[in-house]
């Protein structure tokens, strides 16, 4: 969440109280040849801010975790039009 409707951006308690109303993101890794792939997934987050999310280990998400472990999240409320990004 980039910054709220104040134009602030919001604290981590904020950004965990917004995470809870969601339910699903979308994940991003990179293939073998260095091109994106983005999936919807199901998520939730840890106690320690970190974020769970369930796939095959025969999954393109696994197989490209394997050779590149680098990923992004992207989290949006439509409605609202607030968006959390997190990368890793």
């Amino acid at each position: 969440m980039s910054t709220t409707g104040s134009g602030r951006q919001p604290d981590r308690v904020e950004v965990s109280e917004f995470l809870l109303t969601q339910s699903v993101c979308v994940f991003s890794t990179v293939d073998s040849t260095g091109a994106p792939q983005g999936a919807t997934v199901a998520f939730s987050e840890t106690k320690n801010g970190g974020f769970l999310i369930g796939t095959s280990a025969t999954s393109r998400k696994a197989t490209n975790i394997d050779g590149d472990p680098h990923v992004a999240l992207t989290i949006t409320d439509l409605e609202k039009r607030y968006t959390v990004q997190a990368e890793g």
